[in-house]
């Protein structure tokens, strides 16, 4: 079962997210994006959150214990489309050998010799790349590979170093959707612009519209102060 939505883990990681150090603070300006993959095959399209998020975590000691600080990228995204946000943009994390001062860092669950990421992985993807994109605008992207220097070569993210698939994440979805957010314990909806939309005020009425029209509706985190955010995506006739 997919499950497309932002999970935001910084505050459960063993470095809270900040990284090693700031790339504004000590000058550098960050160029490209790099896309990964753990290399592991037991996560499956039907793994569980909880399933998830201790990989993660597993991933955060490992990284912590080779003396990299905590969880090397700034975010990682499983078979099922669920996506977790694990470090802020501006924290350099480990992921390019001594190139981790200039890229950000977005991981794939999985291998992809031979095969490529689920539709929803790709879909959770574009997620993280959205919120790379606020932080650093369209920059250049490509696999761990492509930016490896040559001392420190690598066949990462997999076949082709990703080429094939990776200019998916980028690609806009099929349907266009406007996204709504209504606060936890609050009957308000707002669009993504802080915009209030008097005509969907309860929480049942929105649900409803979603199904009827094939949007999706769901609980999500979203990087805003760790507050739980429920996410409508519907289609923009909808809310004209």
């Amino acid at each position: 079962m997919t499950d497309i939505r932002l999970i935001d883990m910084r505050h459960e990681v063993i470095d809270g997210g900040v990284g090693r150090y700031s790339r504004t603070d000590n000058g550098y300006v960050t160029i490209g994006r790099a896309y990964h993959h753990t290399a592991v095959l037991w996560l499956r399209p039907d793994a569980t959150e909880v399933e998830e998020r201790n990989h993660v975590h597993v991933i955060d000691q490992y990284h912590h214990g080779k003396g990299w600080g905590g969880f090397g990228y700034n975010g990682i995204v499983f078979p099922s489309g669920r996506a977790y946000f694990c470090g802020d943009w501006d924290g350099a994390r480990a992921h390019v050998s001594s190139r981790n001062h200039e890229l950000d860092g977005i991981c794939f669950a999985g291998i992809f010799v031979g095969r490529e990421p689920t539709d929803a992985a790709i879909a959770g993807a574009r997620l993280l790349r959205g919120l790379s994109v606020e932080a650093h605008g369209e920059i250049p992207e490509a696999g761990h590979g492509a930016w490896a220097l040559p001392q420190f070569p690598t066949g990462c993210p997999g076949d082709d170093y990703g080429e094939n698939w990776i200019p998916r994440i980028a690609e806009e979805e099929n349907v266009a959707v406007t996204r709504v957010y209504q606060p936890e314990g609050k009957p308000e909806v707002y669009r993504e612009d802080g915009a209030h939309i008097p005509d969907f005020d309860t929480y049942e009425a929105l649900r409803q519209v979603a199904e009827e029209s094939g949007g999706r509706w769901e609980h999500v985190m979203l990087p805003v102060g760790h507050r739980l955010w429920r996410q409508f995506d519907l289609p923009p006739s909808y809310l004209a």
